[in-house]
């Protein structure tokens, strides 16, 4: 029988402190878990067999991640939990499936494919910013959500989806998140959520954002007509084992999860961006130098990701508030 060498396990009264003391916030738990433990510890809930460990250690992370990442696989939490809500795609996918799901699925996202769509980046950041009034508090974060949504949704459809649609899918997909946050952050209610029909609830209305995607997969595969946007691009593709295109209720899947995955993460980040550089208004005069001298060309794929004081200040914000910061 193997034995192993587990870091400190945090108690049971530590757990049951932060799920109800602390309203399953894990992130004030493991603050106080890694004062008291290091780096690294593990918790063991009543009633599950396995064991969570829970590091900030680079070289766990770097031997996991990188370095022995095939040893590894997506626990239940996406690939059953996720699941539910979002379908089987690149995000709750896993094993041989995902890679061959991954084969077909990136050729649409290069570079110059995402470069076309700078555009319409532009286009939406500018009418985003055109309705908020000067020298007027707001929600940054409600803009940047919005924002990247509407962006995914009109690079993935074109003008196939209207401003009505594009709000109902966003707060349906919104809804069904929190709903997911609420299952994982206080798993001790699992059996109210069950009894009050909650979770049904907001399965049914992703059941409803999938029947619309659907329409639009139909719609465009009667038309006949080619469109410039990333659903023509997938609809094209072909696997490269049978050439076959995949399957309507495969792509609804992805479609899916690239809304969920791509739009508030992205959202979060830029937020913390901008509320850093409003912090810092030296920084704002640095960047507007440096993206002077690109003039016209600022927004080419190159100038996008090449090392720059731009990009340097958008890893430390992440850094320092990750918009993911937690990974399964």
């Amino acid at each position: 029988m193997k034995t192993y060498n587990y870091p400190p396990k945090v108690s049971l009264a530590d757990i049951a402190n932060n799920l109800f003391v602390q309203k399953g916030n894990p992130l004030v738990g493991y603050t106080k878990n890694i004062k008291k433990h290091g780096s690294t510890f593990y918790i063991k809930l009543p009633l599950i067999k396995f064991k969570i460990i829970v590091s900030q250690d680079p070289k766990l992370v770097e031997h996991v991640l990188q370095k022995n990442q095939r040893n590894y696989g997506k626990s239940p939490v996406q690939t059953e939990t996720l699941a539910k809500y979002a379908g089987k795609g690149l995000l709750t996918n896993d094993g041989e499936d995902w890679k061959r799901q991954r084969k077909f699925i990136q050729p649409s996202f290069n570079k110059g494919v995402i470069e076309n769509f700078s555009a319409i980046m532009l286009q939406e950041i500018k009418s985003a910013f055109d309705k908020i009034p000067e020298n007027t508090s707001f929600d940054i974060y409600e803009t940047m959500n919005g924002l990247t949504f509407r962006i995914i949704a009109k690079c993935l459809f074109g003008d196939a989806l209207n401003d009505e649609q594009i709000n109902e899918i966003s707060a349906r997909i919104t809804s069904a998140q929190n709903m997911l946050v609420k299952e994982l952050r206080k798993p001790h209610y699992n059996w109210w959520y069950a009894l009050s029909r909650e979770i049904e609830k907001e399965i049914k209305k992703t059941e409803e954002i999938r029947e619309i995607f659907k329409e639009l997969i139909v719609a465009r595969q009667k038309s006949g007509k080619k469109y410039d946007d990333l659903l023509n691009m997938l609809l094209e593709a072909r696997y490269e084992d049978n050439n076959e295109p995949m399957t309507a209720e495969r792509l609804v899947d992805e479609l899916i999860i690239i809304f969920v995955a791509g739009h508030e993460t992205t959202g979060i980040a830029l937020s913390w961006i901008i509320y850093l550089l409003n912090k810092h208004p030296e920084t704002i005069e640095k960047i507007k130098e440096e993206n002077s001298a690109l003039g016209a060309d600022i927004f080419k794929t190159e100038n996008l990701v090449r090392p720059s004081y731009a990009m340097a200040c958008v890893n430390e914000s992440m850094r320092l508030y990750p918009p993911a910061w937690a990974m399964d």
